[in-house]
């Protein structure tokens, strides 16, 4: 499952270089799940915490079934914190993750925006980023709100 699933993305990453860097992400997020045995058991499913899903194979993160819009290092941000939720990720691993062919050297500025950007889009969806010092980000889940907020658009 997870060798067609890595297959698939290097049809995405040849059919267009403009998904090259995010193609390479997700394999890379892949990789990381499977090594540390946090995929689910159907890659066909969804990655589901709260309200929000996350597809790998398409790297779309709905809310309500209404899309979120991520960019490509915030999706891999939030699928790999929605992985673990409640769970400390560290900053390194995140900067790997995200920024794997480059150098560390201003990334955790870089992370920290992404971090940011990220929280905003996903605040309606009942999530929060939240930065344990010294150490990484976490996520989590909040209780869903009595008097829900409808979506804007």
């Amino acid at each position: 499952m997870v060798q067609e699933l890595l297959r698939k993305i290097d049809q995405i990453e040849n059919a267009d270089p403009a998904y090259q860097d995010g193609a390479s992400q997700v394999r890379d997020l892949v990789t990381d799940l499977y090594r540390d045995n946090k995929l689910p058991l159907n890659l066909e499913q969804n990655l589901v915490v709260g309200d929000v899903s996350l597809n790998l194979l398409s790297k779309a993160a709905c809310y309500h079934g209404e899309k979120l819009p991520l960019l490509p290092q915030e999706f891999s941000l939030l699928a790999r914190l929605i992985a673990t939720p409640e769970e400390a990720v560290t900053y390194q691993e995140l900067i790997q993750l995200l920024w794997q062919d480059e150098e560390n050297h201003g990334r955790e500025i870089n992370l920290r925006i992404c971090a940011s950007i990220t929280r905003r889009k996903i605040k309606r969806a009942r999530l929060e980023i939240i930065n344990i010092k010294q150490t990484g980000y976490l996520l989590k889940i909040l209780e869903p709100s009595p008097n829900p907020v409808p979506p804007t658009t």
